[in-house]
């Protein structure tokens, strides 16, 4: 009976991490579901690569990894655009995100939370770097983690 318990519960844990994890290196990309944005429609993005990053922004670790990313990103605009996602209601934090907006950055508000679980986030700050072309994943992880090499490596400028 012991054994029966031992095996149940490993299952148990093992479909749970299983179904945690929704999109993998290579992979195709989940799909994008939002109900608006600020900036550039995500539709009209043509840069080769899109970083899509997952916030929140009364996250104080969510604020401060964007403030420093930023800057990075900044430096690769010509390859790269990016993807601000965020679950909160337009009017309540328009303000608060607005400052983000330029032609290289768009914000897109989640409301319903499709996006968040296609993709499988539940902590944020967290990124996905993907090609547009293809639509794969080139790079996932939180946003603190992404450095200038890895995006040269994807990018490869």
């Amino acid at each position: 009976m012991k054994r029966l318990l031992a095996i149940a519960s490993l299952m148990m844990m093992l479909m749970t991490s299983a179904e945690a994890q929704n999109i993998t290196l290579g992979g195709r990309l989940p799909n994008i579901n939002v109900h608006s944005a600020m900036g550039p429609e995500l539709g009209l993005i043509e840069h080769e690569y899109v970083c899509l990053v997952f916030i929140h922004s009364e996250s104080l670790p969510c604020v401060a990894a964007l403030e420093s990313f930023n800057a990075l990103a900044d430096s690769f605009s010509d390859t790269m655009a990016v993807v601000l996602l965020t679950p909160e209601q337009r009017s309540n934090e328009q303000d608060a995100l607005a400052r983000y907006v330029d032609s290289n950055t768009t914000v897109a508000f989640d409301n319903e939370h499709r996006t968040f679980k296609a993709f499988g986030v539940e902590y944020v700050p967290f990124g996905v770097v993907f090609d547009t072309k293809r639509r794969r994943v080139q790079w996932f992880g939180t946003i603190a983690q992404l450095t200038e090499a890895t995006i040269r490596t994807i990018t490869n400028k």
